[in-house]
């Protein structure tokens, strides 16, 4: 498939969401039984009806989380959308390698099959189209027993990022004993909630046009870190996506010395893609901010 018809498959998605699904429509059918024990159901713009929040989160804790969120959905947005101004395939062999749109071998198709399903995948999400099946749990403190924001050896995996993801398969609430829904949670550790917001960082250099140009001034904050923990989502991903690499620095070096093979299942290399594009885009850069 050629980088154009990759795009316009994309925004096919999209469209479907537009003139098919509408929101109430949306929300009856992703409307939870009696909930998850512990948790509250949100009621925010953009979020699905079956995402559910931690009790214990503060006003100033919801608020950074709703955030985050929208600023993903920007990036999203950006990464899977068709901005006519811009040809984006140089950007993805900057993340993904040379070979992410190759499909002369079964095993490069595979590949960058796999980098398309994911695009469309974060697409649908944030075109509100998920199974009912899907559920979102956003965890404010530490899980009761799971323990993700500490490591026993005393690295966290996601210390950059402050935020740990993971997937379980339980019985729906006040359902039936055989409806299995999938449960993806999510825990926002202390040291997340300190990091600035995406918008914080655009402003600051709005009219700074060198400092446009290094991806580096864009990296840390809690929209991207949050899109890094969507894309480990099953509801998003093909395949599964785990972390090679974190970081500009460390991304692109995976991208050159590893190339597709294994950039193609890397977070951060779907979030600094999207970031890349983002700001790209925003700024009306002409050269490549990576």
């Amino acid at each position: 498939m050629h980088f154009s018809f990759l795009f316009v498959a994309i925004c096919l998605v999209f469209a479907t969401v537009d003139s098919s699904v509408s929101t109430s429509e949306i929300e009856k059918r992703q409307m939870p039984g009696k909930g998850i024990p512990g948790m509250e159901r949100l009621l925010m713009p953009n979020v699905f009806p079956r995402t559910y929040l931690d009790t214990r989160c503060t006003d100033g804790e919801r608020t950074r989380i709703k955030t985050a969120w929208d600023e993903a959905k920007l990036l999203a947005e950006a990464q899977t959308g068709n901005d006519g101004r811009f040809d984006h395939s140089a950007v993805h062999e900057t993340w993904f390698g040379k070979e992410w749109n190759l499909r002369d071998t079964p095993l490069r198709e595979m590949r960058s099959k796999a980098i398309q399903d994911n695009f469309e995948g974060l697409a649908r999400l944030f075109g509100g189209i998920q199974e009912d099946s899907e559920n979102f749990v956003w965890w404010c403190n530490d899980h009761p027993t799971e323990d993700r924001c500490s490591d026993e050896e005393g690295e966290d995996t996601d210390a950059l990022l402050g935020a740990r993801t993971w997937y379980l398969e339980d019985q729906d609430f006040g359902q039936d004993e055989d409806h299995v829904i999938n449960i993806q949670h999510v825990v926002f550790c202390p040291q997340w909630f300190d990091t600035e917001t995406l918008g914080e960082q655009i402003s600051r250099y709005k009219d700074d046009k060198e400092e446009q140009q290094f991806i580096t001034n864009f990296e840390s904050n809690a929209g991207v870190f949050m899109l890094h923990e969507i894309y480990h989502w099953k509801a998003v991903a093909s395949k599964p996506i785990i972390d090679y690499a974190y970081g500009v620095e460390d991304s692109i070096k995976l991208a050159r010395e590893k190339g597709t093979e294994l950039a193609f299942a890397n977070s951060d290399s779907y979030t600094l893609d999207a970031l890349n594009i983002y700001i790209q885009q925003a700024f009306g850069l002409v050269t490549d901010p990576s």
